[in-house]
């Protein structure tokens, strides 16, 4: 028994057998027919809550299928903190219908609050009501039962009381954590590129190990917060790799760097996965820090 996983583009095998590494089996892709495209996702939603809906990009249903099947077993749960249009919990009936599995979604959802949209109700549980009953949009905008209604069914509740910031914070971590991830490709040495993330809220810092006992850290407290690599967050980063015994250089993820050495290895969390995570540079300068603390650690 074991899994295939699709990892920057690379596909390994987990096998249930007591190996080091994945075996590697080379670069592949997902041809159109069979993840489908932005476009399908687009036509998809559309088909079931009528157009004008808004959504510029959707993930295909086919997509979220493979994905799923892939990672989450016939009785699992499958968490999607940022919902959108509903594609993951959708896709997922749909298996289970097909199949004959049990798994079950979480969902979470805000919407567009700061503009006035908070489409949770009024899209994404539209869209999953409606994959329940077969209700589908024709051409007309008229509504009626066209497609085969699913044994399946979903709660939706509206959280009234404000999230905790520090889970907020946690959870904004662990998604930026897994593009870090997700993003990393050694191109000097394919083969020890794969990356042993390690539990979640063990470390402030240390979030990864690669296969060669080196550590892999980043800093970050929040849009607000510095995000900043000097001598103060470096001591601590070294505090970490000594406990766990990790070789250098240390590898450290953050905005910016005031400290440089031999024994560090600096990058700068790219633009696109603060994109992805939803943060505007224009708006959020990511806690670059102020003019004297930049001055005094480039004189330290």
């Amino acid at each position: 028994m074991g899994a295939w996983v699709l990892i920057s583009a690379r596909w390994y095998y987990w096998s249930d057998d007591d190996y080091e590494e994945p075996l590697d089996i080379g670069t592949t892709s997902w041809d159109h027919e069979h993840s489908g495209h932005s476009q399908i996702g687009i036509n998809e939603l559309t088909s079931i809550v009528g157009p004008g809906h808004g959504f510029e990009t959707v993930k295909p249903m086919k997509l979220i299928k493979k994905i799923v099947q892939i990672w989450c077993p016939p009785t699992g749960i499958v968490l999607d903190p940022f919902a959108g249009s509903g594609t993951t919990a959708h896709a997922i009936m749909e298996l289970n219908a097909e199949s004959g599995a049990d798994r079950r979604f979480l969902l979470i959802e805000q919407g567009r609050p700061e503009r006035g949209d908070a489409y949770a109700r009024t899209l994404t549980y539209e869209r999953l009501k409606r994959a329940v009953t077969g209700e589908r949009v024709n051409k007309k905008r008229v509504s009626a039962i066209t497609a085969a209604p699913l044994s399946s069914g979903f709660r939706f509740s509206k959280l009234m009381s404000q999230v905790d910031a520090s889970a907020v914070l946690a959870l904004e971590r662990e998604e930026m954590v897994d593009l870090l991830l997700t993003s990393y490709w050694d191109q000097k040495d394919r083969a020890a590129a794969h990356l042993r993330r390690l539990p979640a809220g063990t470390h402030s810092y240390l979030f990864a190990k690669s296969a060669r006992g080196e550590g892999f850290f980043l800093i970050w407290n929040g849009p607000d917060q510095p995000s900043v690599l000097n001598r103060t967050s470096f001591r601590a980063i070294a505090a970490e790799a000594k406990a766990e015994g990790l070789a250098q250089p240390f590898h450290v993820y953050a905005r910016i760097s005031t400290y440089s050495g031999p024994n560090v290895e600096f990058y700068q969390i790219p633009n696109r996965i603060l994109d992805a995570l939803g943060f505007n540079e224009a708006l959020h300068p990511y806690g670059v820090g102020s003019t004297s603390d930049a001055g005094e650690e480039s004189a330290a």
